[in-house]
């Protein structure tokens, strides 16, 4: 615990030093959320056969803000970068596991744009009219539960993603391909309700719903309890899968760097 504490101030310390680059991500982030709310405003506005109502698209969007701001990861590409260049190699001494710091760094970075989120929101909420859902504590205790597993299981994936340079020279090009994958099928470019049948079917097998659009289904109360829990135990499984291949591609990544020379 002392060492995750004090992992977390040297990162908040961190962060703070770079704030001004940390507003500027929380508008490029808003961004998005915000172009897609007032295009589908106006779809739905003008067309009654709209999948959401405008209501629940102001709802998913606003919240999108938030947990689309915690359930991210920008480690793959400095921890391949420092693989490149030979810099992990003091994590393999330190008595403290790698990935607490790394955990540290994403938590304290996360917690300052939420800071600068927070205000953002609240003037976008008087605008577009926001509305709190209805949902029950137990669906809300769900929405918690799912929301922290979404972000771990993000978390594990991009980690895993900036392992790849072991073996891969430049490993941008995966990382650039399931960013796109991701785009589409977590639903942080645009609901899974609104998707074709064929996507929303094929997201309900892949990790990326499962990083994101979860807790914005039930933030919609779109869920049957049969579907909530089938949606926790896939999202358990893939924390684990995430977890086991974080294990091995560290575990053999070491190996061969070290046989390397580094």
């Amino acid at each position: 615990m002392k060492k995750a504490l004090a992992y977390f101030r040297v990162s908040l310390t961190d962060a703070l030093e770079y704030r001004g680059d940390i507003i500027l991500y929380v508008l490029s982030g808003v961004a998005l959320p915000v172009t897609s709310l007032l295009l589908w405003n106006a779809v739905s506005f003008s067309e009654s056969s709209s999948p959401l109502s405008p209501p629940e698209l102001v709802r998913y969007y606003i919240f999108l803000l938030f947990v689309g701001t915690w359930v991210s990861s920008w480690t793959s590409y400095f921890l391949s970068r420092d693989i490149r260049l030979g810099k992990i190699s003091p994590w393999l001494v330190k008595p403290a596991p790698f990935l607490l710091y790394q955990a540290s760094n994403n938590i304290s970075e996360k917690m300052l744009k939420t800071v600068y989120l927070t205000p953002i929101a609240f003037l976008l909420s008087f605008i577009f009219k926001f509305t709190w859902p209805s949902l029950s504590p137990s669906k809300w205790l769900l929405f918690g539960l799912t929301f922290i597993l979404a972000a771990v299981i993000f978390f594990l994936i991009d980690i895993c993603l900036g392992l790849l340079a072991f073996w891969l020279d430049d490993s941008s090009a995966v990382r650039e391909f399931y960013s796109i994958l991701n785009l589409i099928f977590s639903g942080r470019l645009l609901p899974l309700y609104t998707l074709p049948l064929i996507i929303q079917n094929i997201s309900f097998f892949l990790p990326f719903r499962y990083t994101l659009s979860l807790p914005l289904e039930i933030i919609l109360d779109k869920l049957s309890s049969m579907q909530l829990i089938q949606g926790l135990i896939i999202q358990i499984i893939f924390l684990i899968i995430s977890f086991c291949l974080y294990k091995f591609l560290w575990s053999r990544g070491v190996r061969k760097y070290s046989a390397s020379g580094h």
